[in-house]
């Protein structure tokens, strides 16, 4: 009976080890052709300075393609996406997110301020940051720049006219 059950062995095959490697094709999801989640936490060259920064000028409707009035409120849009495959923290030395986050234009500058609180902020992958000023009195006519820096080293400059 014992050299038939070992002859069965050796026909059929032993079941798996529980702490052997997946080693079939189905759901296969990394180098090491097994099924769990190490490759997930693998480390990435993704970080801050990967982000994509933009910036918009939005008017008393809310859109950024409107005219933009003398006197009519505005509002100062920046926005950071993580394009990384995973969630990434960080810190900013105040509650700003954004710095410089300012207007300029006719020799006037119009910034807004921010607590000095060390801030911690994360993204998830794909996620989304945004942080506006308002300007409810709006601007006077003129040539004006919303600048932006974020602190993976990415800045804007966007022009916009005030009529």
């Amino acid at each position: 009976m014992r050299w038939t059950c070992l002859l069965a062995l050796l026909l059929l095959g032993c079941p798996p080890s529980r702490n052997a490697a997946d080693d079939d094709a189905t759901d296969d999801d990394d180098a090491t052709d097994d099924d769990d989640d190490d490759d997930a936490a693998a480390p990435s060259d993704c970080g801050l300075a990967d982000f994509e920064l933009e910036a918009l000028v939005l008017g008393p409707s809310g859109s950024p393609d409107e005219d933009l009035i003398a006197g009519a409120p505005l509002r100062f849009d920046a926005r950071i996406t993580n394009p990384c495959p995973a969630e990434i923290e960080f810190e900013t030395s105040s509650s700003c997110l954004f710095s410089p986050f300012l207007i300029e234009g006719d020799g006037d500058t119009v910034g807004w301020g921010c607590d000095d609180a060390i801030t911690a902020w994360q993204i998830a992958p794909g996620g989304v940051l945004v942080e506006f000023q308002n300007q409810g009195d709006g601007l006077p006519a003129g040539a004006w720049v919303l600048q932006v820096g974020f602190l993976g080293g990415q800045e804007l400059a966007v022009p916009f006219e005030v009529y």
